[in-house]
């Protein structure tokens, strides 16, 4: 049995499985590549390939406003990677100038998730109280 990583041109981890040396080539995707690893890895979600070597996903560098929240208050995320996608409540848009705000009148818990490859994906939990 083999550890294979099968990937994207970019670098990008599609998949990770443990086969038989035989099958290695039946797991292929249209525009997947494959390498076989020496070591088994943890958590493929948090990392990609840099010239055929497995490495962790850097972070962003947001920066939040202070949170918890008010219904007065906007919440401003700063620092995004231009062209990445933010998912917000109510819909997503991609980001071309690193900043976002957003404000609500209603209290709740709000999620916002940051996506960009080969960035980590960033979650940010938003906590709104009343005025």
């Amino acid at each position: 049995m083999k550890h294979v990583v099968y990937y994207l041109a970019s670098g990008q981890i599609t998949k990770y499985m443990l086969v038989h040396e035989n099958s290695i080539e039946l797991n292929l995707e249209d525009g997947e590549f494959w390498q076989e690893l020496s070591v088994p890895i943890s958590d493929v979600s948090t990392k990609y390939l840099v010239d055929n070597v497995v490495v962790e996903k850097p972070s962003m560098s947001i920066t939040i406003t202070e949170l918890p929240m008010t219904i007065e208050d906007t919440l401003t995320i700063s620092g995004i990677p231009v062209g990445a996608t933010l998912h917000y409540p109510g819909g997503s848009i991609v980001v071309d100038d690193g900043e976002v705000e957003w404000d609500t009148v209603a209290p709740g818990t709000y999620i916002f998730t940051i996506e960009l490859f080969p960035f980590l994906t960033e979650r940010i939990h938003a906590e709104v109280t009343d005025a």
